[in-house]
């Protein structure tokens, strides 16, 4: 249904008459509010009282309009003149509006705060921000600010707020930050928060003072592992390594090393260990890789660990290696014959050096259950990387002496199929 245009004059004047409701839901800007935030204008707007033929006195930086001519009010609306009121303007111009009247109207800031998480509400504000106008900016910020979570939290207010963060002075920013972290499970709820969580990555990433940098390593500290363990959460923990110092991010680093295991086992735990290893330096790196590579046997067994014990052989550190091979050592039938450890061991033929590998092979050949790593669905894996991987001509033709015994036997199993051509090739 299309609605009727009606003078700039005339929409102000429902604007601020108390007798009538604001009840436009569509325009040609394309702006719409949902029924619960016309409602809450509607609140306001009765609340203002406008006599019919105002005469009344005007004060510095407030909305008394003077004269009975409503033009007045139209020009000096918040950055829009009569040129922009002449399509029709709908019920957001009118919170616009009363953003110069912040202090004086009680129930602005909640309006502004309902806008928010309007979609198009949401879009207004963001356009008055591209703006640039610092006046409203502030308004903006001064709205929103007591609301700092419920729109964190919401689909449409956490864009907003990451907006504002973007474009506010430190000292607007160091506020929020105040905020946020005066209560530090609230602080954490936020980050665990679908929405929540993005909005606390784009904070620390813009942070520039020491002492927000403080305020909010240590409320992140006791909640470490909580948060290394949930999706959103451990987003958190990833923009502090990218964001902050070293210096900052220690806590990081110590706690990980302490809880190095219960981290690696976990599905965004062990993702989050990977970027510490690859952000430390030094001796914070040193100590994660020796705690990490001094439980190598238990984690190489895990779901997930496995994962950061190949991450780590990866990085062909001698000391974490010397590690791993000392715990493997004579666990390498075993390890090949599970699902999880067996890429393990595929990475140490791939990585070791040749006289490391060639031990780890001859492990596996002199077993007196070799028979069975090579029918088994996992250890079949490890026995096809010693043949492709090894290079040295002896040790190769000891493999291939040591499977051709069973090719006969085996031909039919279908996990010994592949090891026979690879066999044949060669």
């Amino acid at each position: 249904m299309r609605i009727q245009s009606q003078s700039p004059t005339a929409y102000f004047s429902n604007a601020l008459n108390p007798n009538k409701a604001i009840n436009v839901t569509a325009s040609q800007n394309g702006f719409a509010l949902n029924q619960n935030t016309l409602n809450l204008l509607n609140s306001q707007a009765s609340s203002v009282r406008v006599p019919r033929n105002t005469e009344v006195c005007g004060c510095e930086d407030s909305f008394i309009i003077q004269g009975n001519d409503i033009s007045y009010a139209e020009t000096n609306a918040i950055g829009f003149g009569r040129e922009r009121s002449l399509p029709q303007i709908d019920a957001h111009v009118d919170a616009m509006i009363r953003l110069r009247r912040v202090d004086c109207f009680p129930d602005v800031k909640r309006s502004i705060y309902h806008i928010a998480k309007d979609q198009n509400g949401c879009r207004l504000l963001h356009q008055k921000i591209d703006e640039g106008n610092a006046y409203e900016i502030s308004a903006i910020f001064n709205g929103i600010i007591g609301h700092l979570v419920g729109l964190m939290e919401n689909g449409f207010g956490n864009y907003l707020i990451q907006k504002l963060i973007g474009i506010c002075n430190d000292q607007q920013r160091i506020r929020i930050v105040q905020m946020l972290t005066e209560d530090p499970n609230m602080f954490i709820r936020v980050a665990l928060n679908t929405h929540g969580t993005r909005v606390v990555q784009k904070l620390i990433a813009t942070i520039k003072t020491r002492y927000e940098a403080n305020l909010i390593i240590k409320v992140l500290i006791p909640s470490f592992v909580k948060l290394i363990k949930d999706l959103n959460g451990s987003h958190v923990i990833q923009s502090c390594l990218n964001s902050l110092t070293l210096e900052y991010n220690k806590f990081i680093f110590d706690a990980a090393a302490r809880n190095c295991v219960d981290i690696a086992k976990h599905r965004y735990g062990c993702r989050v260990l990977h970027a510490c290893i690859n952000h430390s330096t030094g001796d914070q790196q040193r100590k994660l890789l020796a705690e990490i590579s001094a439980n190598g046997l238990d984690l190489a067994k895990d779901a997930f660990g496995n994962y950061t014990v190949q991450f780590i052989l990866d990085l062909h550190n001698s000391i974490a290696n010397a590690n791993f091979m000392c715990q493997f050592k004579g666990n390498y039938v075993d390890l090949s014959k599970q699902k999880f450890s067996s890429n393990v061991v595929e990475k140490c033929i791939e990585v070791f050096e040749d006289g490391d590998r060639a031990k780890l092979i001859l492990e596996l050949l002199f077993a007196s259950e070799f028979k069975e790593l090579l029918e088994d669905p996992y250890a079949n894996y490890v026995i096809q990387s010693a043949l492709t991987v090894t290079k040295d001509p002896l040790l190769q033709s000891l493999i291939v002496q040591a499977i051709r015994p069973h090719a006969e036997e085996l031909k039919s199993c279908p996990y010994f199929k592949q090891i026979n051509k690879i066999i044949s090739r060669n």
